[in-house]
């Protein structure tokens, strides 16, 4: 059959976006492991997901360092060692600390499993923190800092964050050179003893997995006594936000300014966490958004602008975030309000807001589309403490939310008062 291409496809409604579901079982030890077997490749995910964050740090920077140099030498392989052998069998790993969790993750080919995981059993049971590895890591993490301290970007993000929460939150992350020279290897040890250890820790496997492979796991993992780990999650980490609404840091010597507008509102928990993710892309949550269609393809004030809603545990963190020419500083500013403003006095029109609800619903089916992207959706209904009804939530209120629920929505949230700003760029327009 040939494919006419004068003519458009047919589009079809979205109903329905089911989320398929993990299973789960117990190690011999306690470990829980949890295993989806999809996809058509022969490919493994393995990811040992910890409850320890910025959070938990004692020394800002901590919980990073100790992740990366997991793969820095071990009682029996050295950080050369290590990394010949995942580079020999074709292993690609990462680590990623956040707000409240760290995970270690390993993708491979199903037929080096067997070879992948006593390496992977010493990295995460035997790890031995060289000190010539840990100064080398840290060396490069001064020098990282050091470039990202001439980024207006980066200094906007810090100072927009110190506003929300105050400068010593964990989750502001303010890092000076000064706490990448306080971390110590016993530091290391210690943070690796009480938080990243298999007791506070979860293993996640998804691809095509079989039950030899799983059963392989087992026998790497299910056999060490695991520590009990106490003290996570215990309440809210208390935040002091700042008494000035406008927060600027001058930069003479800058062209740019890089701008930060928002506040704290709600987790993944929250009855108006969805509707609020509709109303946060009507306003800058996509590329036909908005505030990109204003100020960016409308008036030229910027190469792009977005906003999101980032959640963590304790709270979500709302923020607007653009750059800008340094003399567009205040008319962005306004513009910015402006279309906040229409949010809450206009309803949205069906044909726009139908268009985003398409734009969403698509969206979230593309982004099952692989075994690992499954996994991930898991992963982030465990981090907030949910279950998978979670989705079916999600997706009944993205297909229903109404226009004037939206205006509610703004009303009640957006109240321009109530949002903090960060910005960062030369002395004259500030």
């Amino acid at each position: 059959m040939s494919l006419d291409r004068q003519k458009q496809p047919e589009i079809y409604p979205i109903h329905s976006a089911k989320v398929p579901e993990v299973n789960s079982f117990p190690l011999q030890n306690g470990l829980q492991l949890y295993y989806l077997n999809s996809g058509a490749q022969d490919v493994l995910k393995i990811e040992f997901l910890f409850k320890a964050g910025f959070r938990d740090e004692k020394i800002k920077g901590l919980a990073s360092v100790t992740a990366s140099m997991l793969f820095e030498g071990t009682g029996n392989f050295t950080s050369k060692e290590i990394h010949e052998n995942l580079d020999h069998l074709g292993v690609f790993f990462e680590t990623n600390t956040g707000m409240d969790f760290t995970s270690v993750v390993f993708f491979s080919l199903r037929k080096h499993l067997q070879k992948l995981l006593p390496l992977v059993n010493e990295i995460i049971l035997n790890a031995n923190f060289p000190e010539n590895e840990l100064k080398l890591l840290l060396k490069k993490r001064i020098k990282s800092l050091r470039v990202n301290q001439k980024k207006n970007e980066y200094l906007a993000r810090k100072l927009f964050l110190a506003t929300l929460l105050g400068k010593e939150h964990p989750y502001t992350q303010d890092l000076n050179e000064s706490d990448y020279n306080a971390i110590s290897q016993d530091q290391l040890f210690s943070f690796y003893r009480d938080k990243l250890n298999p007791g506070n820790c979860i293993v996640l496997v998804s691809g095509k997995t079989q039950s030899e492979d799983l059963n392989n796991i087992a026998e790497h993992f299910g056999n060490n006594p695991l520590k009990n780990t106490t003290g996570i999650f215990t309440g809210t980490i208390p935040f002091s936000s700042s008494s000035q609404k406008q927060n600027n840091l001058i930069r003479p010597k800058t062209v740019q300014a890089s701008i930060r507008i928002g506040k704290i509102l709600f987790t993944r928990n929250h009855t108006d966490y969805p509707g609020f993710k509709v109303l946060n892309e009507i306003l800058g949550g996509y590329f036909g958004s908005r505030l990109m269609s204003n100020i960016r393809e409308e008036k030229g004030y910027t190469y792009g602008i977005g906003s999101a809603l980032i959640p963590s545990r304790d709270f979500g963190i709302f923020m607007i975030a653009t750059d800008s020419k340094g003399e567009m500083t205040e008319k962005v500013l306004e513009e910015i309000y402006k279309e906040i403003n229409i949010l809450r006095k206009e309803p949205v029109s069906n044909d726009e807001l139908n268009r985003v609800k398409n734009y969403m619903l698509g969206g979230f089916l593309a982004s099952l589309s692989s075994p690992f992207s499954q996994m991930d959706k898991f992963s982030t209904i465990y981090e907030s403490g949910l279950d998978y009804s979670f989705y079916r939530r999600y997706i009944e209120i993205l297909r229903n939310i109404t226009p004037e629920e939206i205006q509610q929505l703004a009303v009640k949230y957006l109240e321009p008062e109530t949002l903090m700003e960060a910005v960062v760029g030369p002395g004259d327009v500030l």
